[in-house]
Parts: C-alpha cells; sequence; structure tokens
C-alpha cells in the first residue's frame, strides 16, 4: 500500500477539486485577460478614448497583479489558496460589473488597478499553489489539467464576448 502525505487527496474528490479550479481558471483567464482585447474597439469607439488610453488600464492591471503576488504567496503559505481564490474571484466579478458601468478614464484605471489585485489571486500562481498543496506527490498532474482547461480561454471567451458585442453592446458584454 502507499503511503498518503497529511491531508493529501486521492479518488474523485481530488479530480473533483482538479476540474473546479481548472474551470475557475479558464473563466478567470477569458473574462479578466482575454476578454480585454475583445472590448478595446467597441470601448474606444462608445467612449472615444484612445488605444493607448485602453490598453493602459490593462497594463495597470498587470504591474499592480506582479506586485500583489508575493503579498498572495504569503496569504496561500498562512491560509491556503481557496479563501484567497474565493474573494479574488468575487472581487473580480464586481470589477467587471463596475467596469460595464464606467464613463471616465480615471475610473477605468481605478477597475483595472483593482482588477489587478483580483488577478494575482485568481489566475495561475495561486491555482498551481494549490494543487501543489493539494497533491504533494501528484501535483504535476493537476497543474497540467489546470492549465490544459485553462489554456482554452482565449479559444472560448474570445467568440463568446464577440458574439454577445454583436449581439448587444460591450457594456452588456
Amino acid at each position: 500500500l502507499e503511503s498518503r502525505a497529511p491531508g493529501e487527496l486521492r479518488g474523485r474528490r481530488a479530480w473533483t477539486i482538479v476540474w473546479s479550479v481548472s474551470a475557475a481558471q479558464l473563466i478567470s483567464w477569458g473574462t479578466l485577460y482575454y476578454g480585454f482585447a475583445v472590448l478595446v474597439v467597441p470601448m474606444e469607439r462608445e467612449l472615444g478614448w484612445s488605444r493607448t488610453d485602453l490598453n493602459a488600464a490593462l497594463s495597470i492591471g498587470l504591474l499592480i497583479s506582479g506586485l500583489c503576488t508575493f503579498a498572495a504567496g504569503v496569504w496561500i503559505d498562512r491560509n491556503g489558496a481557496r479563501g484567497l481564490m474565493t474573494l479574488a474571484s468575487l472581487l473580480g466579478a464586481l470589477l467587471l460589473a463596475a467596469w460595464s458601468r464606467i464613463g471616465a478614464l480615471y475610473a477605468f484605471y481605478a477597475v483595472w488597478a483593482l482588477m489587478g489585485v483580483s488577478m494575482a489571486g485568481t489566475l495561475y500562481e495561486p491555482a498551481f499553489a494549490a494543487m501543489t498543496r493539494t497533491f504533494p506527490r501528484d501535483f504535476r498532474r493537476a497543474i497540467t489539467a489546470v492549465t490544459l482547461v485553462g489554456g482554452f480561454a482565449s479559444t472560448v471567451f474570445i467568440p463568446l464576448i464577440q458574439f454577445l458585442i454583436d449581439r448587444s453592446d460591450w457594456r452588456t458584454a
């Protein structure tokens, strides 16, 4: 009999966690990252902001995400990833709603600065930490599954968001 590491999960429950985290990665990457590229043109048309101004927001978000990564790692080391990923996902959802109501460039930048905080707590780094902690002996398979599913985010969400824009507008999408 193979011994298990303390806290290590196996079987159906373990793979339910892997597929749940994988789905969360697909949605997080699709909405918080890849969707931006599709929304730039209709935002530019409606709001009159330049593409440079619009893309600066994404850059701000990525910078803040990078700066928050250390704090996210400390949180995960002390408390695990579940709470952080849940809170960051809720924050991301609220910020997506705020983004849809945006009217001023400074507010758009503020939303994306906070979006960076959300990305630091939802994207691959915390997910990989969760997989490593949950599957100390088999983390490579778990991380591979999460990455494989998350890798389809652009394939799923770019056409989905474009479809929604075509049927309504960028704010509704």
